[in-house]
């Protein structure tokens, strides 16, 4: 139902010289659309088997070691210094 929603909203919203800008936009709110029901597929699945607690470590510490990955990748690419990771505020 969700999917079905936001292609109606999409396609209604932008005429066909807005898709080809905005296009990237979409495939990311499809991707997020595809996540949120994986998540909530196999939530369920692992429910039984683990405390709550448990699974909120897991998604935080998992959250926290791709974030910071991707920090860390993007201020190797730019070339910025990593100061930000070790000087106090």
């Amino acid at each position: 139902m969700s999917v079905v929603g936001v292609i109606f909203m999409a396609l209604m919203k932008m005429s066909s010289e807005e898709f080809g800008r905005s296009s990237y936009g979409i495939i990311i709110l499809f991707g997020a659309i595809i996540s949120a029901g994986f998540f909530n597929v196999y939530s369920r699945k692992i429910s039984g088997l683990f405390t709550p607690v448990e699974i909120t470590y897991v998604m935080t510490f998992s959250g926290a070691v791709v974030f910071n990955g991707i920090s860390i990748a993007m201020h190797l690419i730019r070339g910025d210094s990593f100061e930000i990771f070790y000087t106090p505020p």
